[in-house]
């Protein structure tokens, strides 16, 4: 309800699109997109939705300072791919390298 409260107080007439959108027997999605880009346009949430980005910059620019990187673990560290290495240069087969590699050190 926040957001609607917000779009409205930028001067989007969300009742009038959502009357409109029901009275052409469009779809729900169709309406919320057309609230969206009308709200799209207006400077005040267009200056919301920058600041917001920069603010999400600012976190990960701080992050990396710190020494912190986004993203997942590795799935496989430089042990087990030497090992698999390894077992595939003495001709293992895959289905054995995956099997072993999973219970390397």
């Amino acid at each position: 309800m926040q957001l609607v409260k917000t779009i409205g107080e930028a001067g989007v007439d969300v009742v009038r699109i959502l009357t409109d959108a029901h009275q052409a027997g469009v779809g729900v999605d169709q309406a919320v997109a057309a609230v969206t880009a009308a709200a799209a346009k207006t400077p005040a949430l267009a200056r919301r939705r920058s600041r917001r980005g920069e603010k999400a910059l600012e976190g990960q620019v701080t992050a990396t300072s710190e020494g912190n990187r986004g993203g997942r673990p590795k799935a496989i560290d430089d042990d087990m791919l030497t090992f698999a290495i390894a077992l595939q240069n003495k001709g293992a087969p895959v289905p054995e390298i995956f099997d072993r590699s999973a219970d390397a050190p």
